[in-house]
């Protein structure tokens, strides 16, 4: 057991030393200023290296603008936060993440290579106070039979269906199904719970995979697509058989 542990430590550690190398000096020169502008709680600066809008948990708003980044700084960058980045160090502590970027904190901020902010997974106390009220007020704006969510996951639309997903709990997920005319306070048409998160290859496309009677009901979320592509599809099979492919639109993430 010892001898696995070892080795498994041992692999960990090159790995980490390969991701380090693989960040040229100007990459660490993009980290460092970035560093220094946490430091100095530079927001403007910071601002600058975001390419809007900039999202955060859902259902926690998104950040839609400079004005409104500076506004919910703190939100974002608090004390803790703060602290953290300011004590590291280019060479030591951040990691190339393969076509992501650089990352600190197993992925709790991601820059990408050209030194822009593409990431905070990182949620604050203030945003997790945000997140829980917002979560206990969506309770109440769907139907009673919904009510029971840990947490909403996405609301689309097709041309024909009002599709919401939630997570129960430990990534239980359900899928509600209207009429497109219809409101999430109406009683759904179909509720199907036990769903799948299903991920799609590295490039973060996923699916969101329920089965009832004999029928697989799939919500795609497409990351990366073609030009033309829409931002997520419901697909409907029965058995091996497709018998619907609707394309949607994200209303809520």
């Amino acid at each position: 057991m010892k001898k696995l542990l070892f080795t498994f430590c041992s692999i960990l550690f090159m790995f980490s030393l390969h991701a380090q190398d693989s960040l040229t000096s100007q990459h660490k020169k993009e980290i460092n200023a970035f560093i220094a502008e946490v430091k100095a709680v530079n927001k403007a600066a910071i601002a600058k290296r975001i390419t809007f809008p900039f999202e955060r948990e859902y259902p926690i708003p998104t950040i839609k603008n400079k004005v409104e980044f500076i506004k919910r700084y703190d939100e974002v960058f608090d004390a803790k936060l703060v602290g953290l980045i300011s004590k590291t160090d280019a060479n030591h502590d951040w990691y190339a993440g393969g076509w992501r970027g650089m990352m600190f904190l197993d992925g709790e901020v991601w820059l990408d290579y050209d030194g822009r902010l593409t990431s905070v997974n990182y949620q604050s106390a203030a945003e997790a106070k945000i997140k829980e009220q917002l979560i206990a007020k969506d309770r109440k704006s769907v139907h009673a039979s919904l009510s029971n969510f840990a947490r909403p996951v996405h609301i689309l639309k097709t041309k024909k269906y009002l599709i919401r997903i939630d997570d129960l709990d430990h990534a239980n997920y359900r899928y509600a199904a209207w009429k497109v005319s219809a409101k999430m306070t109406d009683k759904p048409d179909i509720i199907i719970t036990n769903g799948k998160y299903v991920p799609d290859g590295s490039g973060g496309n996923h699916s969101y995979v329920f089965k009832k009677d004999g029928y697989t009901y799939a919500i795609e979320i497409l990351i990366i697509g073609a030009e033309d592509s829409p931002p997520a599809n419901l697909v409907v099979s029965k058995g091996e058989k497709q018998i619907l492919l609707q394309p949607a639109t994200i209303i809520l993430k």
